[in-house]
């Protein structure tokens, strides 16, 4: 089982290993991540955005990774605190061309322009056909921004399990 722990908002993450159980403990992931924002698709309420995230680090007992995560704004369902529903859903690639599949939900707060997300594996390919786990997905601020576009770093705590 590949275990996966937030590892914080530090603009500079490393991977490290913690002790929690004997048979899985949890590993500190931070991946790279740029976004751009594009149209949402039709009967989308137009208050929503919408962005492609593309997502490459290094996952433990996978190894490199490239991916390509949907991303909704449910910004027409936000509450008067500025914080509202966000979904993700994607796929990770690994370099034999192996695949897993992630859906993720959660809150979107614009004073902190953070998402944090409970995601669940849905699925795999290849090596990691039966797949599975769950856990937290936190999206700080970007790093940089600019008519759009951003990156910075991104954050998983869960489990995966090949």
């Amino acid at each position: 089982m590949i275990a996966l722990a937030l590892a914080g908002v530090a603009a500079t993450a490393t991977t490290a290993t913690a002790q929690a159980s004997p048979t899985a403990p949890p590993v500190s992931v931070g991946l790279d991540g740029s976004f751009d924002f594009h149209a949402c698709p039709a009967g989308t309420p137009a208050a929503d955005a919408c962005l492609t995230d593309h997502v490459t680090g290094t996952l433990p007992g996978i190894g490199a990774v490239t991916s390509t995560f949907e991303v909704h704004i449910g910004y027409s369902r936000f509450a008067a605190d500025g914080c509202g529903p966000i979904e993700k859903h994607g796929t990770f690639t690994a370099a034999g061309g192996s695949t897993v599949r992630l859906a993720a939900h959660g809150l979107y707060c614009n004073a902190s322009s953070t998402a944090s997300y409970t995601y669940t594996v849905t699925g795999g390919t290849r090596a990691l056909a039966h797949a599975s786990g769950r856990g937290q997905w936190l999206v700080p601020a970007p790093a940089t921004y600019s008519d759009g576009l951003g990156t910075g770093t991104e954050y998983l705590y869960g489990t995966l399990h090949r």
